[in-house]
C-alpha cells in the first residue's frame, strides 16, 4: 500500500514537472515543485532526468527541439545542473553569459567563443590571450570570442571577478556595460546587446526600485537578470532566437549585502536557497552548550 501511495505521489510530481517544462503549469504547481526540491522529496537529478525524458519523448515542435539541442550541445551538463539548482541570484547572473554564447554560436560560427565558469562556492584563475589575469568568484562566467586582442579586448562577465589587466591603451578592455552606467542603462545594455531586445520596459514595482537604488547610492552595483531559460525574451513560449520583442522588467531585488541588483524579467520562478525549515531554526544554546549542529 505504501509503495502504491508513493507511486501515485511520484506520478503526480512527474505530471506537474512535465506541465512546467511545457510552460503550462499553474502557480500552485510551481510552488509544489519548489517545495519538493527544497524538502528533498524530489532530487535535482530526478528533475533533470524528467526534463530530458520530456524533451526526448513528448516530441516538442521543431523550433523547440532546435533550441533545446543547441543549448544542451553548447553548455556542459554540470553547468546546467548548477543553473537549475541555484536559479536564484547566481544562476540568473549566469544566464546572460549563456545567451551571449548561444548568440555567438548561431550568428558567428567562424568566431568560436571561449567560456570559463565556476560553480557555487568555487573560484578559479583564468589567463586571457593578452596575458591579463582574471580571478573568478563563485557562480561566475566569463566569455570572449576568437577576435579578442585583435581589434579590442571585449569580454562578457556574469557574476563577480577581479581583473589584473595587461596594459595596452590601443586595445582597451571593454565590458557589456560600464560601472558608472545607471542601473536602468545596465539592464538595457544587457537586454539589447546580448538578448537582442528591441526595447526595454519597467513595471511600476521596478520603477520604484530604480528610484530607491538611486537614492541609496547603489547604482555602482552590477546587475544580473532572472528570466526564463527557454527564450532570449521574457516569454518562455517564444522559443529560439526571438526578434523585435519588448523586454519587460516587472520587479527589481536589491541585494545590498552582496552588492548586486537582480532584475526580475517576466513571470519567472526563482528557486529557494533554503529549505522550508532551515537547519538554523533548530540551533540553540542550552546550559551553555550549542545544540542542533548535527
Amino acid at each position: 500500500m505504501i509503495k502504491d501511495d508513493r507511486k501515485i505521489s511520484d506520478d503526480r510530481t512527474k505530471e506537474k514537472c512535465f506541465k512546467y517544462f511545457r510552460g503550462e503549469s499553474t502557480y500552485e504547481d510551481e510552488v509544489s515543485i519548489r517545495e519538493s526540491l527544497s524538502e528533498g522529496r524530489l532530487s535535482m537529478d530526478d528533475f533533470r532526468a524528467m526534463e530530458k525524458d520530456w524533451c526526448e519523448n513528448e516530441r516538442p515542435t521543431a523550433g523547440q527541439r532546435m533550441a533545446y539541442a543547441r543549448l544542451t550541445g553548447s553548455i556542459n551538463a554540470r553547468r546546467w545542473k548548477r543553473l537549475l539548482m541555484r536559479i536564484s541570484v547566481p544562476v540568473a547572473a549566469a544566464v546572460a553569459a549563456i545567451v551571449a554564447l548561444f548568440i555567438n554560436l548561431i550568428n558567428d560560427k567562424e568566431n568560436p567563443v571561449s567560456t570559463f565558469s565556476t560553480a557555487y562556492l568555487e573560484t578559479k584563475m583564468v589567463v586571457l590571450p593578452d596575458s591579463s589575469k582574471v580571478w573568478l568568484n563563485s557562480a561566475t562566467t566569463l566569455t570572449y570570442d576568437s577576435d579578442f586582442n585583435k581589434k579590442d579586448r571585449e569580454v562578457t562577465l556574469s557574476g563577480e571577478a577581479f581583473f589584473d589587466v595587461s596594459k595596452n591603451p590601443s586595445k582597451p578592455l571593454r565590458f557589456a556595460y560600464n560601472d558608472e552606467d545607471t542601473t536602468e542603462e545596465k539592464i538595457e545594455k544587457v537586454a539589447k546587446n546580448i538578448y537582442g531586445a528591441a526595447s526595454v520596459s519597467f513595471g511600476a514595482a521596478a520603477k520604484k526600485k530604480l528610484q530607491m537604488i538611486k537614492e541609496l547610492g547603489f547604482e555602482r552595483f552590477p546587475v544580473c537578470i532572472a528570466k526564463t531559460q527557454y527564450s532570449f525574451s521574457t516569454d518562455p513560449k517564444l522559443y529560439c532566437v526571438a526578434k523585435g520583442f519588448d523586454f519587460n522588467v516587472r520587479d527589481i531585488v536589491i541585494n545590498a549585502g552582496a552588492e548586486m541588483i537582480v532584475a526580475i524579467a517576466g513571470n519567472i520562478m526563482r528557486m529557494p536557497g533554503l529549505p522550508k525549515v532551515p537547519a538554523a531554526m533548530h540551533i540553540d544554546i542550552v546550559n551553555g552548550q550549542i545544540e542542533g549542529l548535527s
